[in-house]
């Protein structure tokens, strides 16, 4: 399934954005990943999720929650997610999931 390249990635010549492609695509591969951003933009029990296969449409989501700074964390699933979970939050994440 996740499977590691065999050159080494240079993270040091990459955006943000690029990075979390990078890093998705090693633990996730192809597959579905859900991304988790706890307590939102500072807001307490605000959890916004999505279920992504798209890697280069979720890095650009989550620059808001990065830029915030006030996003206590955020969270990507490295397990397999069931494709029907897709149906939840496609490529998009949904707030106060």
């Amino acid at each position: 399934m996740n499977t590691v390249p065999d050159a080494a990635i240079d993270y040091s010549a990459m955006t943000s954005e690029q990075m979390i492609v990078a890093t998705l695509k090693i633990f996730c591969g192809d597959g579905i990943t859900e991304i988790r951003c706890l307590d939102a933009h500072g807001r307490k029990k605000r959890i916004d999720s999505g279920y992504f296969d798209d890697f280069g449409k979720v890095s650009k989501l989550l620059r808001p929650y990065v830029l915030s700074k006030r996003t206590k964390g955020i969270y990507f699933v490295i397990n397999e997610v069931p494709a029907e979970l897709k149906a939840r939050a496609a490529n998009r994440l949904e707030e106060f999931a």
